[in-house]
């Protein structure tokens, strides 16, 4: 009788431990599955150190346009967000945030967040007072209307201040003053005036701009070259709400954002204006949003909800029927056009498929209860679902299509405060305070890894005896190298022991394992020789030996560990006799990359798995 593990993947709680496949664990930590070897993710690599140095809940990577020269949006806010412009070629470079303690949406530049420096608010309010217009008397009478705005020097433009109306000479010079005071991020008066005839109604055209600190501003304009100039197109550029988060970008080039129970749209490619008409209600407490496709997903403290459109002046609102409540704002995450986050129930997914739920193949409800899912905080990694719910315990979720389900728990990460995915590489960054690491980095060591097998269970009590560990090849290029080197020396020992005579432990070849005058010895060897029991081999099994590979094997029988010893090679080894037992598991653990493990009653059993 023998028992194979074929390879090695992650937990499934829902099921009783016999119940599991022969690749499911029954406990397992650190174990990075989808190619069905047993290794660990890589350690942390430690790459900058945040100043000034406190604890950082959110670190967002921003290249400079054009360069791969970078800097860091940092924020003790674990929800606060922040994105580049929409615009393609924005000439000013800049970055829109929002988080805790700051009530308005804000925006600075990359050089300027790179130098440590300030941000304004990203809105611009009317002007609440009307401009006080003095026309020319005499003349051509000529009613018209005047308004004005505001702008920044990012050429954010305001809604137009209340219109005066007054009738002049036509070919007068008008003088417009009286302005409202300003805020102190805007540095332009624009100001605007109907055609010539009109009054409150038509278009209104710039006809100037002064420096905010200016009091008035003379309008002498012909009127037929004012149909010429700009038409005012700031009409409905109000500042967005005091207190939105959750900042995201629809595929129209719109922000979008929320409050309360209320997802609110920009005008698209203009972060700066969120005309009144572009919010949408929903029917409760919004945790936090996402954008997918064309829709942005509403994930509330009830049912899940889809804002769908090609536009933010026409979103039709979708109430998904399930009552999947997201948990936290930070599991939200973004993953191949689906829409990922944890609810009670697991790990959910919304799509163009609909809602799912991903994990219940692999864990119920209570079991996902024990990963605090009112506090994860998550991130993407190429096919992984990484999160964390404590300083140093998480999990990782292998996502389809590119592996199947699996779900793994991590423990070897101290003091995490903040994931966040480099939107350039992938690259998933860990901060740890105001240290930022790369997970999983290929220049850095694996994790060691323990994996329990399922239980396998015997009808008739039985004595497992033997045991095989087969091992992947050396990963690493210089350790290839050496290995290469020192089986070449085992192969050169062999041929020379081989034509030296006879093999036989009681003849020439002290049992003890002692070399002898029998063949020649590479240096490379000096403290490996070939060991030779009664009964065994006094050549080095080119085959089986791996130096530089090794993996603690545990086995146990009815609860009790029958065996435990370190293996480094892929030779049968025996196991205790003396007992029998009905309920086997199997433990490895270590950094070595195992690909499968045979147990049997029999050492030929074991060679002819």
């Amino acid at each position: 009788m023998l028992f194979v593990v074929p390879n090695f993947g992650g937990i499934a709680p829902r099921f009783a431990d016999r119940l599991l496949d022969p690749a499911q664990s029954s406990f397992t930590t650190n174990l990075k599955p989808g190619n069905g070897d047993l290794r660990g993710f890589r350690s942390l690599a430690r790459v900058d150190e945040l100043t000034p140095a406190l604890i950082y809940r959110r670190v967002i990577k921003f290249f400079k346009t054009g360069t791969d020269d970078y800097t860091y949006f940092k924020s003790e806010d674990v929800n606060a967000s922040a994105l580049k412009s929409p615009l393609a070629q924005d000439a000013f470079d800049r970055i829109y945030y929002t988080e805790a303690g700051s009530t308005n949406l804000r925006v600075t530049t990359w050089d300027i967040l790179d130098a440590g420096g300030t941000s304004v608010p990203a809105g611009i309010g009317a002007p609440p007072a009307a401009p006080t217009v003095t026309p020319p008397g005499g003349g051509t009478p000529d009613p018209r209307a005047y308004v004005y705005t505001f702008q920044t020097p990012y050429g954010s433009e305001s809604a137009p201040s209340p219109p005066t109306i007054a009738t002049g000479d036509l070919a007068g010079t008008w003088v417009i003053s009286g302005f409202s005071p300003r805020p102190s991020h805007v540095d332009t008066i624009n100001i605007y005036r109907s055609a010539s005839g009109q009054q409150s109604s038509g278009n209104y055209y710039r006809v100037g701009s002064i420096p905010a600190a200016s009091t008035s501003f003379n309008d002498s304009m012909a009127a037929d070259l004012v149909p010429l100039q700009l038409p005012l197109d700031s009409t409905d550029n109000y500042p967005p709400l005091a207190g939105i988060q959750g900042l995201t970008q629809h595929s129209s080039g719109a922000f979008a954002a929320f409050k309360d129970r209320t997802v609110y749209f920009s005008r698209p490619y203009l972060p700066h204006a969120w005309p009144p008409d572009f919010a949408y209600p929903v029917g409760d407490l919004i945790v936090g949003i996402a954008a997918i496709l064309n829709y942005i997903v509403v994930l509330t403290k009830g049912n899940p909800y889809i804002l769908a459109g090609d536009t933010p002046s026409a979103m039709a609102i979708v109430k998904v029927p399930d009552i999947e409540p997201c948990t936290s704002q930070r599991s939200i995450v973004v993953m191949s056009n689906a829409c990922y986050f944890a609810s009670p129930n697991g790990l959910c997914r919304i799509s163009q498929m609909g809602l799912d739920r991903p994990t219940n193949p692999l864990l119920t409800r209570e079991e996902f209860a024990s990963y605090n899912p009112d506090v994860i905080l998550a991130a993407s990694y190429g096919s992984y679902y990484i999160a964390f719910y404590e300083g140093s315990r998480g999990f990782a979720v292998a996502l389809p299509p590119y592996e199947p389900i699996q779900f793994v728990p991590l423990d070897r990460y101290a003091a995490v405060t903040g994931l966040d995915t480099d939107m350039r590489t992938g690259d998933l960054m860990v901060t740890q305070g105001s240290t930022v690491s790369l997970f999983d980095t290929q220049l850095d060591n694996r994790f060691p890894t323990t994996w329990r097998s399922k239980e396998f269970i015997h009808t008739k009590p039985i004595n497992l005896g033997a045991v095989q560990i087969l091992f992947k090849p050396i990963e690493d290029p210089a350790d290839a190298e050496a290995h290469d080197a020192l089986l070449d020396a085992m192969a050169d020992y062999n041929d020379a022991r081989w034509a030296d005579g006879p093999l036989d432990g009681f003849d020439m070849y002290p049992i003890n394992g002692d070399l002898g005058v029998h063949a020649p010895v590479d240096p490379i060897l000096a403290g490996l020789p070939p060991i030779q029991p009664i009964g065994g081999e006094p050549l080095y099994n080119l085959l089986g030996l791996f130096v530089t590979v090794a993996t603690h094997f545990t086995l146990i029988a009815d609860g009790v560990v029958r065996y435990a010893k370190v293996i480094n090679d892929e030779l049968v080894h025996s196991m205790p006799e003396g007992y029998k037992a009905t309920r086997f598991y199997t433990e490895v653990s270590g950094s070595a990359r195992v690909q499968r493990i045979v147990v049997a009653e029999t050492r030929r059993e074991c060679r002819n798995a």
